[in-house]
């Protein structure tokens, strides 16, 4: 084979028997380390009675369901394969019983054995023993990547694979041994059945092949071993999915994104441009114990031949600081994952104390992050020479960096924000910096200090986050075992979702009327919870700076709970909250902006149009209201200035006599509101207006969905009490004194039956109070 082969860095066969079993079995006790630390961090694992956390719900919700009845049923919140992950975990659950604690327990061991492969690896290459498992260590304790051991999520799963794949094809290539590809292709296969975008694992190596194979018929050859089993893993899990299983919704939101991304490439381009920013500083900070290792002593650092250099980086570490979060080009990655920073800090209700001092420790990780990637940026274009030597282009271990390239590729073009899916991406940069580190002298404390400092960390914040979580559905338990149904309890995502997902799904028509910003996981997962108890970390209800959940509703502690934090060093409390029932608001105030006057100056969406949508005086319930008729499937927006100060809109709905006792199946009714609007950047003067403009102009802003406002579903056809002008009042005083767009939206039932669906807005006004 013509393919570049490497000679391995254990088979020198020169060196004396006693120098070389020394050698090998050195090489072994970071094996023996691991072990030890996974044990420790099982037990660990089941020190806490373990409830579901973020995503996760939605994997173990479908491990429970193969348990119990041997049937692969997916979520409508899963966009995954998924299928290999379940196989996994459900083996374990056989083995040890049913628990969630079981299923992170077998987390922990996909963990440990792609960490054992990624030693391996490294060690193959040829950067010796020790240095391999330092970089396993810094792997392992990344605090964005450390507290995942602890839940069931993808990531660890698909690493692992793809690193236990890279590792073979990587000695198949090396070794010229045909039944290592096979082993390789296994191994892709089952990375693809826990997230689709594996099959990039093979389309590498099927690239390498082209490049540096030459002989056609070994290409041939070789790319069926390669492509074959990943291909049909790929093809049977696609039709099984769409023909038997059926899409998910979060699957179909997912190819709408990807779709929508092809049809609007300046979007796409913005977020490519975007993207490398997250990129890079996520790498600068989960890099950072290896990247100040290698700077110089601190003598050798200020000498004077070394003044430019360091003026340059602290000038280049200050500009980019400064460009990035003040122009803001990215949401910090590293307050921007879920993880022990942030998941614990802010829950879907209620911040927490020490706020600003908490975002001063997040603003100085950013600047050592972007202090570590500037350094790593310059030590990469210094030594690219011996970076050269060891990947050389027609070499196996180029392969493994053309793995890493065709990741960040993936990355770059669909995944938008989530900075976990970075965490790929780790080992790959890491194995250049070690062959910079044999030119660069590592400063071994430095790096063992901040790597203990790393460990420390990762340690707190997954305390955190368990504890937090198990407190938080301990006390939402507690209000069921009181009786009160969990449609009337809201506890975040993860809980809401495991709780009433299901139910959303087997009884569409009961979906609750909601006021206020409504959380994107009632408006679609579980929108039959009517909220009137929340579980929050403080007591009164707020949610994450650009939301503002229920504010128009108020509530009163009649719970709360403790545990301790060691990120914080003290006791933190989560309380149970219960709304109060609402004061009536009478006063009409003056200026008012009636929407059936401007309804001229409306856009229309969907099946709307200026033709179509009429006004109308409607008698309902012995009320008679002027109103538009609006067909299914379609929106109505109006862009208006509010007034200042307290403001609300006023107004009813409902559906058209004569549809009520004919076939369909009700109609949902939502308006959303947007802010986000070029007209607002001027609308403020000085100061104000400033900040106001630095908010808009963060690329972050194209992408900001308008926020779901009310929520509501008619059937009268069914329901003969909605027979009737059903009354809105919605608060809408946040967005006081500015420019709106508010968007009235219509769409069929549970059943996507249109017939007769005739919905009727009646004397909408936006008024002061």
């Amino acid at each position: 084979m013509n393919v570049g082969k490497e000679s391995s860095p254990v088979a020198n066969h020169n060196e004396p028997r006693s120098h070389r079993m020394k050698r090998i079995t050195s090489s072994y006790l970071p094996l023996i380390a691991l072990v030890v630390i996974f044990v420790f961090m099982g037990i660990f694992l089941f020190s806490y009675d373990q409830y579901p956390i973020d995503d996760d719900w939605s994997y173990i919700k479908a491990a429970e369901t193969f348990h119990n009845t041997g049937e692969m049923k997916f979520t409508p919140w899963t966009a995954m394969s998924l299928v290999f992950q379940i196989w996994w975990g459900t083996g374990f659950t056989k083995l040890f019983g049913y628990s969630i604690e079981v299923l992170r327990l077998s987390t922990l061991a996909i963990s440990f054995a792609g960490l054992i492969f990624i030693y391996l690896l490294l060690f193959e290459l040829g950067f010796g023993w020790r240095n391999s498992f330092l970089a396993v260590l810094l792997l392992l304790f990344n605090p964005f990547s450390f507290p995942l051991n602890f839940t069931f999520f993808t990531d660890h799963f698909f690493i692992s694979l793809l690193f236990i794949a890279t590792y073979f094809y990587y000695r198949a290539f090396k070794d010229n041994r045909e039944f290592l590809l096979v082993i390789a292709s296994l191994v892709t296969s089952a990375s693809i059945l826990v997230r689709q975008n594996g099959i990039l694992i093979a389309a590498a190596a099927v690239i390498y092949l082209i490049l540096y194979e030459r002989s056609l018929a070994r290409i041939i050859k070789r790319t069926l071993l390669i492509v074959l089993l990943p291909l049909i893993a790929l093809l049977v899990f696609t039709y099984w999915f769409n023909a038997v299983h059926g899409p998910t919704s979060e699957y179909i939101r997912q190819i709408e994104e990807l779709a929508s991304n092809l049809r609007k490439p300046h979007l796409l381009l913005a977020k490519i441009i975007w993207r490398p920013f997250l990129m890079l500083e996520f790498l600068g900070f989960c890099l950072l114990p290896l990247s100040f290792g290698l700077l110089p002593a601190w003598k050798v650092l200020f000498s004077k031949q070394n003044h430019f250099f360091i003026l340059f980086f602290c000038l280049a570490g200050t500009l980019c600081y400064l460009l990035l979060s003040h122009i803001g080009l990215y949401p910090t990655s590293v307050d921007l994952w879920l993880n022990g920073f942030r998941f614990a800090y802010i829950s879907e209700y209620g911040f927490r104390d020490a706020f600003h001092i908490m975002f001063f420790f997040y603003t100085l990780l950013d600047f050592l992050s972007l202090a570590s990637i500037v350094y790593l940026i310059y030590l990469v274009i210094a030594y690219r020479a011996t970076m050269r030597k060891t990947f050389a282009s027609a070499s196996p271990s180029f392969f493994i960096l053309l793995v890493g390239v065709v990741q960040v590729v993936f990355l770059l073009v669909t995944m938008y924000k989530f900075s976990r899916y970075y965490l790929v991406l780790i080992p790959f940069f890491i194995m250049p910096l070690l062959a910079v580190a044999r030119c660069a002298t590592v400063r071994t404390k430095t790096f063992l200090v901040l790597l203990l400092g790393y460990a420390l960390l990762s340690f707190v914040v997954t305390q955190d986050v368990l504890s937090w979580n198990q407190c938080k559905w301990e006390l939402a338990q507690s209000l069921l075992n009181k009786g009160i149904s969990p449609r009337k309890i809201s506890a975040g995502f993860a809980w809401d979702a495991w709780h009433c997902s299901q139910y959303s799904l087997d009884h569409p028509y009961e979906i609750s009327r909601q006021n206020g910003d409504v959380p994107w996981w009632i408006e679609k997962l579980t929108p039959v919870i009517d909220p009137c108890y929340l579980i929050s970390n403080s007591p009164v209800p707020t949610g994450f700076e650009v939301m503002r959940y229920f504010e128009t509703d108020r509530y009163a502690v009649v719970d709360a709970a403790e545990y301790v934090s060691r990120f914080y060093l003290r006791n933190m409390k989560v309380y149970a909250l219960e709304r109060l029932p609402s004061a009536e608001q009478t006063r009409r105030g003056e200026d008012a902006i009636n929407l059936l006057n401007n309804l001229k100056g409306a856009s229309f969406r969907g099946e709307a149009s200026a033709g179509e949508v009429r006004l109308l005086s409607i008698e309902m319930g012995g009320i008679t209201k002027s109103a538009w008729l609006q067909p299914v499937d379609s929106t109505v927006s109006f862009r208006v200035r509010l007034p200042y100060g307290r403001c609300r809109l006023s107004g009813g709905m409902g559906m058209m006599p004569s549809c009520w006792d004919k076939e369909g199946d009700g109609v949902l009714y939502k308006i959303t509101v947007s802010d986000n609007l070029f007209e607002n950047v001027f609308s403020v003067p000085g100061d104000a207006g400033i900040a106001q403009m630095k908010n808009f102009l963060r690329p972050r802003s194209i992408f900001l969905a308008p926020h779901t406002y009310f929520l509501a579903f008619i059937d009268p056809k069914q329901n003969h009490a909605e027979r009737s002008w059903q009354d809105i009042s919605l608060d809408l005083s946040r967005f006081a004194g500015k420019v709106i767009d508010i968007s009235f939206e219509v769409s069929g039932g549970p059943r996507n039956d249109n017939r007769y669906d005739e919905a009727l807005w009646g004397n909408p006004v936006i008024e002061g109070y």
